[in-house]
């Protein structure tokens, strides 16, 4: 059965009228009724009842009509589905992200992603750690997010700047950084400096090495084993912790008795948010754009 049959079909169901469902179809009145005719020859039923010029359905058009939206409705998803296939839209995408930025634009863009191309598998993975250019290196995941100074050097990949990264610091109520605006580097000179313990990021390294570079000594370093751990340190006031500001919305647990205060004069070029991916690759680069708008 022919699909411009079953479209000829429905469009003289739904008119009542070959004239007038020629002139929707573009064709002549006498194409359309052949048309019409071989199918009704290829089922073996009449579709219309003829009363002058209207055409009023059978009982077996009112079935076929019904059969025929979902085969047409079917192959206009095919020829999308093959389309996108062509353009390489078709298949799967995977993303990866370091769990220590913050999640939210990433997500949407998932989200927004699957929208628009829901017949695409996608799958997203924010616990990477500093995974992300041995997997993309390996083809394990398509489009990587995490920090520039770790992916700095890895040839083969297309790569944009989503955020630039600045330092902040987390002080508990209590503590005399709390009210602290602007707040400088030196002004950490002396503190007790929390951290979560076998952090080796490039983000965490970027830091480290600003601190050395703008001579601020900690009166200790003490590691903690979880991020509720450390908060609950500088909860009671005690010390203070680091972050890139792009994490900040991640520490939103007990955000009333623990603050992100920026530090000025910290742009970290090691610490810029890069998206790095195949530009080869269709469904990668629709993805990146997404997430650029989002950022």
């Amino acid at each position: 059965m022919e699909i411009e049959k079953l479209r000829s079909f429905m469009e003289v169901y739904e008119c009542r009228s070959i004239s007038k469902a020629a002139d929707n179809l573009f064709l002549s009145q006498p194409a359309l009724s052949r048309r019409i005719q071989a199918l009704e020859a290829e089922l073996k039923i009449e579709l219309f009842h003829r009363n002058g010029t209207v055409f009023e359905p059978t009982e077996g058009a009112k079935t076929l009509y019904k059969e025929a939206g979902k085969i047409l409705r079917q192959h206009e998803q095919s020829l999308i589905k093959l389309n996108q296939f062509k353009k390489g839209l078709g298949g799967s995408l995977r993303v990866g992200a370091v769990p220590y930025l913050k999640l939210a634009p990433t997500a949407r863009a998932v989200s927004l992603m699957r929208e628009k191309y829901p017949d695409v598998e996608l799958t997203f993975d924010c616990d990477m750690h500093t995974n992300v250019p041995y997997f993309l290196a390996n083809r394990t995941i398509d489009v990587g997010i995490t920090t520039y100074g770790e992916v700095r050097g890895l040839d083969g990949f297309s790569c944009e700047v989503l955020s630039k990264n600045t330092l902040a610091v987390l002080v508990g109520r209590g503590h005399r950084l709390w009210n602290k605006r602007p707040l400088y580097p030196e002004d950490l000179d002396g503190e007790t400096l929390y951290y979560i313990e076998g952090t080796t990021n490039h983000s965490a390294v970027a830091v480290s090495q600003f601190y050395r570079e703008q001579k601020v000594r900690f009166s200790q370093q003490i590691p903690c084993r979880s991020i509720s751990e450390l908060m609950l340190y500088l909860a009671k006031g005690d010390g203070i912790a680091s972050c890139g500001v792009v994490a900040s919305e991640n520490f939103t647990v007990m955000r009333d008795l623990v603050d992100v205060v920026p530090v000025e004069r910290t742009e970290m070029d090691q610490g810029f948010i890069v998206a790095l991916f195949d530009n080869g690759n269709p469904l990668a680069q629709k993805f990146v754009e997404i997430l650029k708008e989002l950022w």
